[in-house]
């Protein structure tokens, strides 16, 4: 049996949100006029952000768990799930609080995952539940709040569901790194590397996606080389466009990351010994 230990990583909204919409405001006869609609528009969203997580555990928790965790009772969490009402911002960061604590992520992503064979690791039953994906998304958003994202990179095509939640929950296009040409676009970015058989494995992403403005998010499933990760690296470097990070859901060893020169995030880490 392997023995997997997971931390839960606490994030605190006031100290994320507030950076956030700096990045984006104009000051208009000494009033900044953007930075306060970006607020109001930021703190609600963190605040309908933490019913939807509510309503997720919702399937897995009963009133009286969730108001065991949260100490909120169970007839305003039920009217908070309904949607009668929202929580105000300090309730709604005491509630995000309490369910980090209690409610670790990457358990949760643990209980769902399987390891197949020799080391294969199956992610169907987390890739395939919208709701599941809901959650981690949100948990990817809280990580990489701060950051300017303009659009999330994805290579084809496991981590497509994925990479799919994170887009909509940014708020940004979804570009997905193919390992075939469309006939309808003659322009193309390229990235290779070479397979475990001495094939040359390459991914195709149409130019007119990625500008030298953007600054992007790489998403995938899983990692166990690093070479696709790097792929999707080289990709983005070759229109200058500003690399904001990667998250990854499931590592296996460390070796990979001497591939890769920029930060990862990893939300479940397996060991070695799985390959």
């Amino acid at each position: 049996m392997i023995n997997i230990f997971s931390f839960s990583h606490v994030i605190e909204p006031k100290k994320i949100f507030k950076p956030v919409i700096k990045n984006y405001s104009k000051t208009i006869a000494g009033l900044d006029f953007m930075s306060v609609s970006a607020d109001k528009y930021e703190a609600l969203r963190f605040r309908l952000m933490v019913i939807e997580r509510l309503k997720l555990l919702k399937r897995m928790f009963s009133y009286k768990e969730l108001s065991s965790i949260t100490g909120v009772p169970e007839t305003v969490l039920c009217r908070y799930i309904k949607g009668s009402i929202i929580p105000s911002y300090d309730q709604a960061e005491r509630i995000w609080h309490a369910l980090n604590k209690m409610v670790d992520i990457r358990k949760l992503i643990l209980e769902k995952l399987e390891v197949i064979g020799e080391g294969f690791v199956d992610l169907s039953q987390i890739i395939s539940d919208p709701y599941m994906l809901q959650y981690i998304a949100q948990h990817v958003y809280m990580l990489f709040a701060g950051k300017r994202v303009t659009k999330v990179l994805a290579p084809a095509v496991n981590g497509i569901p994925f990479a799919t939640a994170i887009a909509l929950t940014f708020q940004v296009p979804l570009v997905i790194a193919r390992r075939s040409r469309n006939i309808n676009v003659i322009d193309y970015i390229e990235g290779s590397y070479i397979g475990p058989s001495a094939d040359i494995i390459t991914f195709y992403v149409p130019k007119r996606m990625i500008k030298r403005k953007d600054e992007v998010l790489i998403v995938d499933d899983i990692v166990r080389t690093g070479k696709t990760l790097r792929t999707m690296v080289k990709i983005i470097e070759k229109v200058k466009a500003i690399i904001s990070g990667a998250v990854i859901l499931v590592g296996i060893g460390e070796a990979w990351k001497k591939e890769i020169n920029i930060p990862v995030d990893v939300i479940v880490q397996l060991p070695e010994a799985l390959k």
